[in-house]
C-alpha cells in the first residue's frame, strides 16, 4: 500500500537520495518521452510503497491537476486542467500565478 512521505521519512532520511533520484527520472521521463509538465511536485504529492523485493521503496508522483501537455521543443500546450488556485503559494507554476495576477488587474 501506498504510504504518504511523512510516514517514511519521520524517523530517517536514509532513503532521501533514492527519493531524489527517482523523482528526477520520472520528471524527465514526463517531460521528453510523455511530453507532460507535472507543475505541482512537492512533498504532498509523492507517495511510497515500502513492499518492494529488493527492499528499496518505490516512490511515486500524483495529483495531476495542474499538469499540461508540451510540445517537443517546450512549448505549452493548452492550460492545466484545473484553473482555478491550488495547493501552497510557493509550490505554484509561474504561469498559474501570472493568469491569476492578470484577472485581477482586468477586474
Amino acid at each position: 500500500m501506498y504510504e504518504p512521505l511523512g510516514v517514511l521519512f519521520s524517523h530517517s532520511s536514509r532513503y532521501l537520495g533514492e527519493m531524489i533520484y527517482q523523482m528526477l527520472n520520472c520528471l524527465h521521463d514526463l517531460r521528453y518521452r510523455a511530453l507532460i509538465l507535472h507543475r505541482d511536485v512537492s512533498f504532498n504529492n509523492i507517495m511510497v510503497l515500502r513492499d518492494e523485493p529488493d527492499g528499496k521503496p518505490l516512490f511515486i508522483l500524483n495529483d495531476f491537476n495542474l499538469a499540461t501537455r508540451a510540445t517537443v521543443d517546450g512549448k505549452l500546450e493548452g492550460g492545466p486542467i484545473s484553473k482555478h488556485r491550488t495547493g501552497m503559494l510557493p509550490f505554484m507554476s509561474y504561469e498559474l500565478l501570472h493568469d491569476m495576477w492578470s484577472t485581477y488587474e482586468a477586474v
